[in-house]
């Protein structure tokens, strides 16, 4: 499996909480349920990818129990979307 961070942690017990976080957040999804954990590792390593953190797992439980795709990305409302586009 490929790191999720470039650097190290500042100390071990940080490490060690970080990976307790990890675990805390794939043991949210249903054993009988693999997507989900599948959606959880995804949005773990994006969330690393885009943050370097991780959210919180009340946050990832709450859109879970709400029935939200863990890993779409929620569509940019057309007035966000076209302040953001260039103007040529």
């Amino acid at each position: 499996m490929p790191e999720l961070r470039r650097g190290g942690f500042a100390t071990q017990d940080a490490a060690k909480d970080e990976l307790g976080q990890v675990r805390d957040l794939l043991a949210l999804a249903d054993p009988r349920e693999p997507a989900t954990r599948t959606q959880i590792a995804d949005l773990i390593k994006r969330t690393l990818a885009e943050t370097d953190t991780l959210l919180s797992v009340e946050a990832v439980h709450r859109k879970i129990k709400t029935g939200q795709h863990l890993t779409q990305v929620p569509p940019l409302p057309d007035a966000v979307r076209a302040r953001s586009s260039p103007q040529w």
